[in-house]
């Protein structure tokens, strides 16, 4: 004891030991969302953005500013090219468009005739003078110094055998033959003052032939007037159906055998069948050289109405001059007679 005493005296006075004191608890902080830092990052690129598309976008640009005129410029150089239109003038030394304007009335030295304006002749140049076709498809010409009036088809519809005609007016044409001026109607029928009509034409021995076109079997156009000058014209109306003109055809052919190397004669064999296949093989049996047409009507054949055929057979011979010099059956002695005059 004593020797702690002593110890205690020798050390300098401790303190009294302190009261232990008890940390405060520690506040925690509020929670928060918690943020991850990222470093930022470029965004993909995108082939629109890219250099090839660019270049291809400037390709494209440039190949359709190319190619959409070149396609206007082949569409233009592989066009069909229009027809030039016909030049009636470099033709004809008188060219006149009808109202119309579907022909022309045309004229070559002192001839007149009717061109479609795409340039096919439908109608020859043989009239001394012609006018346009009318309303009625009569038109006023001139043939042989008389007048008379052609139908649009190029057929006589009323006769050259007036001195003087006029144009038709209210269905009717002031005309004069001879020293007798009266109006006829639209068929050549005379109109008596009481306004009825009374028939004057009629084809008799002396009479101009009326001029007509035809196309012949083989698909050829011809006109009644390209012969004047060249051939005596047979016009011979029949029939496959008519047992009597086939018999007058074959009496016809011996006859013309006898004579054709010495005679310069074209027979027109006009048919009045409405049966191609009858009227074909009928012809092609026979085996006649002749020209053949048929327009299937009959009786209303237009070049048969033009001649006032009634009955046949029935004979027209025409001669250098176009004049009609018989009309009739002509068969037998008269037959073989003709043709030795000829």
């Amino acid at each position: 004891e004593e020797a702690n005493r002593r110890i205690n005296e020798l050390l300098p006075a401790a303190e009294p030991p302190k009261a232990r004191e008890t940390p405060a608890p520690k506040k925690k902080p509020p929670k928060q969302d918690r943020i991850v830092a990222t470093t930022p990052t470029e965004p993909k690129p995108s082939f629109l953005d890219s250099p090839l598309w660019t270049k291809l976008r400037k390709g494209l640009l440039i190949g359709l500013a190319l190619l959409i005129p070149a396609y206007f410029v082949y569409r233009w150089a592989s066009a069909p090219a229009k027809p030039k239109a016909w030049d009636c003038e470099a033709n004809y030394e008188q060219c006149r468009l009808s109202p119309e304007g579907d022909y022309y009335l045309v004229q070559r030295g002192r001839r007149f005739g009717f061109v479609k304006t795409n340039g096919t002749q439908f109608i020859s140049t043989v009239f001394e003078y012609a006018e346009f076709f009318q309303k009625n498809d009569l038109a006023l010409v001139q043939l042989k110094d008389k007048w008379g009036f052609l139908h649009r088809s190029g057929n006589m519809a009323i006769q050259a055998i007036y001195d003087k005609a006029g144009p038709f007016k209210n269905g009717r044409a002031q005309v004069t033959l001879g020293n007798e001026t009266f109006f006829i109607d639209e068929k050549g029928n005379r109109i008596d003052q009481g306004g009825g009509a009374q028939a004057i034409t009629g084809l008799s021995v002396g009479q101009y032939a009326p001029d007509f076109s035809f196309v012949d079997v083989d698909g050829e156009t011809y006109q009644l007037s390209q012969f004047k000058g060249y051939y005596w014209v047979l016009l011979n109306f029949w029939a496959s159906w008519s047992s009597p003109t086939q018999r007058a055809n074959e009496e016809l052919l011996r006859e013309y055998n006898k004579v054709s190397n010495n005679v310069k004669l074209i027979i027109i064999n006009v048919s009045l069948d409405d049966d191609r296949n009858a009227w074909l093989k009928a012809i092609d049996k026979k085996g006649y050289d002749w020209l053949h047409t048929c327009d299937l009507k009959k009786w209303r054949s237009d070049i048969a109405e033009l001649y006032q055929v009634k009955s046949i057979p029935r004979r027209f011979l025409i001669n250098y001059e176009g004049q009609i010099t018989y009309t009739g059956d002509l068969r037998g002695s008269d037959l073989q007679q003709a043709l030795k005059n000829l």
